[in-house]
Parts: C-alpha cells; sequence; structure tokens
C-alpha cells in the first residue's frame, strides 16, 4: 500500500504526515510512504523525523524525476496525500496535484487550507482533514486504504473532476466570461 505525497516542505505538510505514518503502519503494516521532493538537502529535517519516529524504513525519498517517472509514481500509488497548512503568510492556492492524482484514478487527503477544498470535494474525490493534523491525516488515509470501494469511488470522481477542469474547458469559460462584461 503505497502513499505518495508531492513537496517537501512544512507548509506543504511533509512533516504532518510523516507524523501520520506511525499510526498508519500500526494498522496497516503494509504502507509505505513515498515522497517527491526538490533535492535531498530539503530532505535532511524529513528524513531525521521518520528516523526519530522509526518509520524510515517506510519512507522514501525521491528528487529530480522526469515527468515520466512521476507518472508511474501516480498510476501506482494506492493514496495520494498533501495536507498543506498556512504558515507565515503563505497558504497552497488551488491545488493542481489533486486533479493531477485525480486524472490517474486515485483517491486523495487534503487538509482544510487555502484552496485545497475548491480542487477536493470532501467525500466525493477524498477526504479533507484539519491543518496540522497528524491523527485525522492517519484516519483519513487508513479509512481509504482499508475500504477498496470507498478508493475507487473518491478515485473515479476524482477523475471526473479532472476532466471538467482541464486547461482548455477553463480558458473557453474565461474567455467566455470576458466577452459576457465587454
Amino acid at each position: 500500500m503505497t502513499i505518495l505525497t508531492v513537496g517537501l516542505s512544512q507548509r506543504k505538510g511533509t512533516d504532518v504526515l510523516i507524523k501520520a505514518l506511525p499510526a498508519i503502519v500500526a494498522e496497516l503494516p503494509e504502507a509505505c510512504l513515498v515522497i517527491v521532493g526538490s533535492g535531498p538537502r530539503l530532505a535532511s529535517s524529513f528524513i531525521d523525523l521518520a528516523k526519530s519516529l522509526n518509520v524510515f524504513e517506510k519512507t522514501t525519498f525521491l528528487h529530480d524525476l522526469s515527468k515520466e517517472e512521476l507518472a508511474e509514481l501516480y498510476q501506482n500509488c494506492d493514496v495520494f496525500v498533501m495536507t498543506p497548512r498556512y504558515i507565515d503568510d503563505t497558504f497552497e492556492g488551488y491545488g493542481l496535484v489533486y486533479l493531477e492524482a485525480g486524472s490517474y484514478k486515485k483517491p486523495v487527503v487534503g487538509s482544510l487550507s487555502g484552496g485545497v477544498p475548491e480542487a477536493v470535494i470532501d467525500g466525493q474525490t477524498g477526504l479533507l482533514v484539519p491543518e496540522n493534523d497528524p491523527q485525522a491525516t492517519a484516519e483519513a488515509i487508513i479509512k481509504i486504504l482499508k475500504n477498496p470501494e470507498l478508493a475507487k469511488k473518491l478515485g473515479d470522481n476524482g477523475y471526473r473532476l479532472a476532466q471538467e477542469r482541464n486547461w482548455e474547458d477553463y480558458i473557453e469559460k474565461i474567455i467566455k466570461i470576458y466577452k459576457e462584461l465587454a
């Protein structure tokens, strides 16, 4: 059971996900976490955190991936998770990564932060948890991983949402709005 996240920062909630991992592994020993981020130097504090929580062996850190390698990770994961939070006047915008996961029919877990609720429809395309809450994050991931029907439903709905919110259609809608206003 593979949990995938993209982004290596506290604002993206990488530490929250690592802190959730012990509870996930206690319930689902076969679970593992794959973290895709920029550069090994940035990963050092997260590696230290995973080691201190005894989940380093369940965690893989990857960087400098090609688009094809990232696509393969999305295809092979069981759930995509990114639980960003508001830090120092910065927040997650719309959250295209959730739609990217949806384009691979993957269920997602996100946080109630920034623009994430615009990209993740709670209970329909994924599950939303409070910011900075490892326990709620673990519970949401476990719920999805233990319930294949729920995972499929969320993934299928996420796929439909990703298809609806493609750039071509979005641009056409924006042009239509501008023309109506002109």
